[in-house]
């Protein structure tokens, strides 16, 4: 019901950790109006043809196995760095736990703690599903 302490500790290679916590639905709001911003700028940037070729790909079977495995990864629904702003609570780093420092992380381990929140945070795919139906 409540997301309040509901934690995991993210392993990273070197013995490093990341401990990260379940984003309450308020937040994954957030992430998700923060990504739709960020698609809806990048769409206007280049055009309507992009929107055109989307449609297209999902006709083309290869291309459709792509944008449906592209579909399935939650972070094409959600803002990463909203996602890590809000999710992490402690790192085996020296470093404070700061926006500056989470907007220091590298590509990898920004995807894969990111990735970590979201699937901590979301119901599983079948639980999502039966509740749209």
């Amino acid at each position: 019901m409540f997301v309040t302490g509901v934690t995991e500790r993210v392993e990273l290679d070197g013995g490093e950790w990341i401990e990260i916590r379940k984003l309450s639905a308020k937040q994954l709001s957030n992430a998700g109006r923060a990504r739709e911003r960020e698609v809806g700028e990048l769409l206007r940037t280049f055009g309507g043809d992009v929107m055109a070729s989307v449609q297209r790909a999902r006709q083309d079977a290869a291309a459709a196995a792509a944008v449906a495995a592209a579909d399935d990864d939650p972070l094409t629904s959600y803002e990463r760095w909203s996602v890590l702003r809000d999710g992490i609570v402690a790192w085996s780093s020296d470093r404070k736990v700061t926006a500056s420092a989470i907007d220091d992380l590298d590509e990898a381990t920004s995807v894969t703690v990111a990735r970590a929140i979201l699937t901590l945070s979301l119901p599983p795919r079948d639980e999502a599903a039966r509740g749209n139906a």
